[in-house]
């Protein structure tokens, strides 16, 4: 089952965070207290919307995102989207990208996009489900 998340479903997306991101192929090394800092930030955007995936009550997978104002529409920015290890593959993820698609009328979405490593398993994920690489676009970045 797919619900919209609120503030009160922060731990939980912590701790999943932290196990997925964590782990391989990521390895990133998050502490709890960081990677609350870093979802509550997500979670407290004035057009956040974040979806769980849930199964006997249980948080599987989730996607957090907001919404840009762009001329007459909105672009949906998903700064966050995981699935627990075990369940990865099962469709948990392409379920959550479909309800994004389901409401994307409803809410003025005229495009997601997000930011995902180089040939990571994620990239093929997301190939898979529609995305591609924008031609017109890069990430800039500048280490301070």
């Amino acid at each position: 089952m797919i619900r919209r998340l609120t503030l009160s479903d922060l731990e939980s997306c912590t701790d999943l965070y932290v196990k997925v991101f964590n782990a391989e192929p990521w390895n990133d090394g998050w502490k709890i207290a960081d990677a609350q800092e870093r979802l509550d930030i997500i979670f407290s955007h004035k057009t956040f919307l974040g979806l769980g995936y849930y199964h006997d009550d249980k948080l599987l997978g989730f996607l957090l995102g907001y919404k840009e104002k762009w001329i007459d529409s909105y672009h949906f920015y998903i700064p966050e989207m995981c699935v627990k290890p075990f369940q990865q593959g099962k469709g948990i993820g392409t379920s959550l990208l479909e309800y994004i698609e389901t409401i994307a009328s409803d809410e003025k979405i005229q495009r997601v996009y997000l930011l995902t490593a180089k040939e990571a398993p994620a990239e093929s994920f997301y190939i898979k489900n529609g995305f591609y690489q924008s031609p017109r676009m890069i990430m800039m970045a500048k280490k301070m």
